[in-house]
């Protein structure tokens, strides 16, 4: 659900009721699934471009490999 948000149409699972009363409605309104299609297609190009995911991935990867500026644990230190 997180992922449509506003740009597709939900019902709880299993909820048969509520899928019976959905698809009716989608059948018969072309305007509303054309609506609901473009909104959809701009979802995706904002959010889940191939590249754009990679490259958040790629920065959140960074970050946990960066040593931290103001570490809580000294480093041990060897008895010589």
């Amino acid at each position: 659900m997180e992922t449509i948000e506003d740009a597709g149409f939900t019902f709880r699972r299993g909820d048969v009721l509520a899928l019976q009363r959905m698809l009716p409605l989608l059948l018969s309104d072309a305007r509303l699934r054309a609506a609901a299609g473009s909104r959809a297609q701009e979802r995706v190009r904002q959010n889940y471009q191939w590249e754009q995911v990679v490259g958040e991935l790629a920065e959140i990867y960074a970050d946990m490999l960066r040593p931290a500026k103001h570490s809580l644990i000294a480093p041990s230190r060897r008895a010589a």
